[in-house]
């Protein structure tokens, strides 16, 4: 456990109530027992659901304490154990490896011969891999592949809680998002899904979740590596919708660009095609196409920035006295 709390100097303690508790002086001392004095100390029965310091972050779920992290006394890191992969994880890794043309997840489970009982962990251990090594997730055919690129540098932080990632997939009812493929009914996986991918700003708040399967997944991280991060960044961090959409456009001048994408773009704005139009209002040429997609029969919606002029300097605003004016004047004529 370290250095009784007696033998401490006295400004090595902090105070939490009415109770004390050592601070680490360095990782090398006690940085690592600090963490356990924390989880089996008398501690638990008096800190609050969640508490901050210079020193340490706790936060509390249930009767666990979770989210721990020791901070050395100098500043400069945090004083936690290097992940490593499990026995089976790294097990389907050398799998993969034996095999660069790519596995299904049925094949990998063939080839690694395990016992009944560990099939179920294989299951959630597929996970994992994601963590420590660089998987592509490929389909040919009817087939899904995975793929082994390489081992990470460093394992893949994760920042979602387990408790807002089982809320997301409860919530899902084993449905996946994007396809409406049933986890029961077609044999799929789900996985808890950054809906704005944080490379673009994106938050681990569970109202930026959704539960997709693996493949949808794994199209949709294919489909927006196409764009560059550091713009949808920019992007993203406009306030207005409109200039979201604007900005959005901007980047694909003269170049379709879809309507589901929009709307993404737009976030929870479910009148997102008026904001689009609304851009006009300030001189931009936006061209609306309807096209019938050769591969599904559906019919597609699209936008074509031709020509844009300058932001005004709240174009929201500028937007609202502009019909409201314009209300004004229809009013007048009648």
């Amino acid at each position: 456990m370290g250095p009784p709390d007696h033998q401490r100097p006295a400004d090595s303690r902090e105070t939490v109530g009415s109770l004390t508790y050592p601070r680490p002086h360095s990782v090398e001392s006690f940085g690592c027992s600090y963490v356990a004095y924390l989880l089996i100390g008398p501690i638990h029965r008096t800190l609050p659901e969640r508490y901050s310091s210079p020193y340490a972050t706790i936060r509390r779920v249930g009767r666990r304490w979770l989210k721990i992290n020791v901070r050395i006394e100098a500043g400069v890191g945090v004083a936690k154990k290097k992940r490593n992969p499990v026995a089976i994880v790294r097990k389907m890794a050398e799998v993969l490896k034996e095999h660069p043309e790519g596995l299904t997840f049925p094949e990998i489970r063939e080839k690694l011969n395990l016992q009944p009982g560990e099939q179920g962990q294989l299951d959630r251990r597929k996970r994992d891999l994601y963590d420590f090594y660089e998987i592509e997730q490929v389909r040919q055919g009817n087939r899904f592949l995975y793929i082994y690129r390489g081992e990470l540098a460093e394992p893949r932080s994760r920042d979602v809680s387990a408790t807002d990632r089982a809320a997301v997939l409860l919530v899902a009812n084993g449905r996946c998002a994007l396809c409406g493929r049933h986890k029961d009914k077609h044999g799929i996986s789900l996985v808890a899904d950054h809906k704005v991918p944080k490379d673009w700003g994106g938050t681990d708040e569970r109202s930026n979740l959704q539960a997709l399967c693996e493949e949808c997944n794994a199209g949709k991280k294919n489909f927006f590596a196409t764009f560059d991060a550091e713009e949808m960044r920019r992007v993203m961090a406009f306030e207005s919708p409109h200039m979201r959409i604007g900005e959005f456009l901007k980047l694909h001048l003269d170049e379709p660009v879809p309507a589901w994408l929009i709307e993404f773009v737009a976030q929870n704005q479910t009148d997102w095609p008026k904001r689009t139009r609304d851009l006009r209002y300030l001189g931009w040429d936006i061209e609306a196409r309807r096209n019938k997609n050769a591969a599904t029969g559906r019919v597609e919606a699209s936008y074509i920035l031709k020509s844009f002029k300058d932001w005004p300097e709240n174009p929201s605003k500028w937007i609202r006295d502009f019909e409201a004016a314009r209300a004004k004047r229809n009013k007048a004529k009648k």
